[in-house]
């Protein structure tokens, strides 16, 4: 695998690198690395607004100690009305049986997860791959170490997206990366200058083209 590098954005013309995994003929649990450039507009909010897709079928799941109120769901919905920002509480197998009616409604789902809404978003779609149409994990909680049990999975081929700040001190990047690098083998990893919370990238992405982008 080759180094990864990490850039810092230019505020005006913002590109970030990131790192997309090929299905590997060989080995399909692990992907082969390959570099991908991946643009961002300097004003994502009205690129959001212009957004031609069914947001009712975007879904924003939550961290451990959020909710629907939280300043990213907040944004997301004022982005992309009628995107479905649910409340989930109790332990992760009390909420994804919360989370599994909601998603039973409907197909084609692309799933935004944020930290232990990420370890949600990620065991959902491996579970039930064809009803996911694209995954975006914001600083997953993809650790061996407390949520081994959860993550014992069949690698996934749908279209996956993961941001993850170089700053993350609550999820460490490379114990993150490691583990998605396994159950995904359409990945592409966004490297950003950022915290776990990611207040500032959320609003230097160019989140119509990360959701529309299908991947490989």
């Amino acid at each position: 695998m080759g180094a990864h590098r990490h850039l810092q954005p230019h505020r005006r013309n913002l590109r970030h690198h990131a790192i997309q995994t090929q299905p590997n003929r060989r080995n399909p649990r692990r992907g082969r690395l390959v570099r991908h450039r991946l643009a961002h507009a300097s004003h994502p909010h009205a690129h959001a607004k212009r957004l031609t897709m069914n947001n009712s079928t975007l879904i924003y799941l939550h961290g451990s100690e959020s909710d629907s109120t939280s300043g990213k769901a907040k944004q997301f919905r004022e982005w992309f009305p009628g995107m479905v920002t649910p409340d989930f509480t109790g332990s992760f197998e009390e909420r994804m049986i919360q989370l599994e009616p909601i998603l039973a409604e409907k197909s084609d789902w692309t799933i935004i997860g944020s930290s232990f809404g990420g370890l949600m978003g990620t065991v959902y779609t491996c579970k039930n791959p064809t009803r996911v149409r694209k995954l975006i994990l914001l600083a997953p909680a993809l650790l061996r170490e407390p949520f081994g049990s959860f993550l014992d999975l069949q690698p996934a081929s749908n279209p996956v997206t993961i941001i993850h700040g170089t700053r993350d001190d609550v999820v460490p990047l490379e114990a993150a990366r490691e583990v998605a690098q396994t159950l995904f083998t359409n990945l592409t990893y966004l490297i950003v200058d950022d915290d776990h919370r990611l207040h500032k990238t959320l609003h230097e992405l160019d989140w119509k083209k990360i959701f529309q982008e299908r991947g490989l």
